[in-house]
């Protein structure tokens, strides 16, 4: 479909298809999460027939016509939403390859008594309060202790900036601190120290506590906060990257899966005009180790 001479590629969510043995399988193991990618192309026209020529025009292989991209929102925009869904996609991976529900995981809020709208300062400050975390570490009857986190900056709706931080002990099967020891260490304000044994998707719950979700972001203008100081969050040399994709067919991704619980399962087309010309499915399951 044309509008005024503009090709409208678009993504639409719909039913999901049908999955069969020889389809290639993208897998993305995040801890207890596996992650799927499935792929379909209209065999008619797959998108391989359209190349980018640049930021405005793109060529249609079918009948040599160069064609322009529709704009329903600016690029920056478009450039700045697809930036903030990566950054937080990477940051729920991380999260769930780290952190999967055991007794010696922690979720620790620390949070300003006082209003702190400079991300420099909390910078500072929570840096100050690692390097006591790990003097106590140093100091503790335990020698084998061993803490690992991944620490977010958020800020609230008035802009004020607070930290949501995951800890864990690698060295010990189960993590306690008294409320009293993270407060005078922290030393800024109000604290709270949740557990997180028996949690399952650490990632999806910690999108949902901190107010996001992919497509529904409540802190649309709060992400300019974001792209202004760059680090949504920092972490701690010993935290395990996200392993790389391994790519197989879904009758061997089905024995992977097998033992597990489907949590996720949503598809959605890329079309051009009314012309659909692929199909993505993005399946989650949740199986335990």
């Amino acid at each position: 479909m044309d509008t005024h001479g503009k090709s409208l590629i678009s993504v639409e969510l719909v039913e999901p298809f049908p999955l069969y043995p020889d389809m290639n399988v993208k897998l993305i193991t995040t801890g207890n999460i596996l992650k799927l990618t499935i792929e379909k192309y209209d065999t008619v026209s797959p998108l391989k027939n359209y190349t980018r020529l640049n930021s405005n025009e793109y060529l249609d292989r079918n009948t040599g016509e160069i064609k322009p991209y529709q704009k329903g929102i600016s690029s920056s925009k478009k450039s700045t939403i697809k930036n903030r869904n990566r950054a937080f996609s990477r940051l729920r991976d991380i999260i769930n390859t780290n952190f999967t529900g055991l007794r010696n995981e922690l979720h620790i809020i620390l949070t300003y008594g006082q209003n702190i709208s400079a991300k420099t300062q909390l910078t500072i400050d929570f840096q100050l309060f690692w390097k006591k975390m790990r003097y106590f570490q140093s100091k503790s009857d335990n020698s084998l202790m061993n803490l690992q986190y991944i620490a977010v900056y958020e800020p609230t709706q008035k802009g004020v900036w607070h930290i949501h931080l995951l800890i864990k002990d690698t060295g010990n099967d189960h993590l306690y601190f008294k409320s009293s020891v993270i407060r005078e260490m922290w030393g800024h304000g109000f604290i709270k120290i949740v557990p997180l044994s028996g949690r399952n998707d650490i990632g999806l719950y910690f999108m949902n506590l901190i107010g996001y979700n992919k497509g529904n972001c409540k802190k649309e203008e709060l992400w300019k906060l974001y792209e202004t100081n760059k680090k949504i969050y920092s972490k701690s040399k010993g935290i395990t990257p996200v392993p790389a994709p391994e790519y197989l067919l879904y009758k061997d991704a089905k024995e992977r899966i097998k033992n597990g619980k489907l949590i996720f399962d949503k598809s959605k087309a890329l079309k051009n005009g009314d012309h659909e010309i692929r199909r993505y499915r993005d399946m989650q399951y949740l199986v335990k180790k």
